[in-house]
């Protein structure tokens, strides 16, 4: 429910600083984020015994630091449009179609998106086939889990700053580290998991930052947020791939 609107602000707020890098700062913040917070559960639960009241409870302090920044930027900016009007007053805007409708470039885009991700596994597949192969202890899982992490975060700054400069052009890249995780991730050679595992990293990080700003290059701004929610969000995205990866996991050792 909050991707698009989320997504939708982001696109008038990234007018003034490249739409790449806005995105990608966004996705590198969310993976920080998500390194941290279970960090900090876990240290309290370390200093408490193991008490998961307190350990879950000291969340409130982020949650309600970003409600009150929230209620801050509502009250400075009650029209978020405002920043892309200043900015693109006197540049083109993408035409819609006839009755109001999504340009045909965006839906284009969106077959080029569904097809790039429909062969994308999740991760909870790959640390699956790590495991049930005795490639890698579940110990060892959150630790591959964070480096991934960390990959993605810097994918995500480099294509970014490289989309402000060259356009949606670097999204080639995309499907080719697509492939390259089923190829990698399901051998039985620890490193080159291991390595298919930090392949997935760098493309989740293209697919939550680059891959929607384009999007908002796309669609003008009166229609991008039912565009974003159309377009990246493709429920063959989180489900197909899965169940898919999975029985490739299960039928063969050699996907390639």
């Amino acid at each position: 429910m909050r991707s698009p609107a989320k997504d939708t602000l982001l696109s008038h707020a990234t007018a003034a600083t490249g739409r790449g890098r806005g995105f990608a700062v966004h996705e590198a913040m969310e993976q920080i984020g998500a390194l941290v917070g279970p960090l900090l559960v876990t240290g309290v639960l370390a200093l408490t015994g193991n008490d998961y009241g307190p350990a879950l409870g000291v969340l409130a302090i982020p949650g309600v630091a970003v409600l009150l920044l929230l209620f801050r930027l509502r009250a400075r900016m009650l029209d978020p449009e405002a920043y892309e009007r200043e900015v693109t007053a006197a540049a083109p805007t993408t035409p819609l179609g006839p009755d109001g409708r999504l340009p045909r470039a965006f839906w284009t885009y969106a077959g080029f998106t569904a097809a790039t991700t429909t062969g994308f596994a999740t991760f909870g597949v790959l640390s699956y086939h790590l495991v049930q192969g005795h490639l890698l202890s579940a110990a060892w899982v959150p630790v591959l889990y964070a480096a991934a992490m960390a990959v993605d975060a810097v994918a995500a700054l480099a294509t970014g700053r490289l989309y402000d400069r060259h356009g949606p052009r670097v999204l080639i890249a995309l499907p080719v580290l697509t492939a390259a995780v089923v190829c990698l991730a399901f051998t039985d050679t620890v490193a080159v998991a291991v390595a298919g595992s930090l392949v997935w990293g760098a493309a989740l990080g293209i697919q939550e930052s680059t891959l929607r700003a384009t999007v908002a290059d796309l669609v003008p701004s009166g229609r991008r947020a039912s565009a974003t929610a159309c377009s990246p969000a493709w429920p063959a995205r989180r489900a197909w791939p899965a169940a898919r990866s999975r029985a490739a996991c299960t039928a063969t050792r050699s996907p390639c």
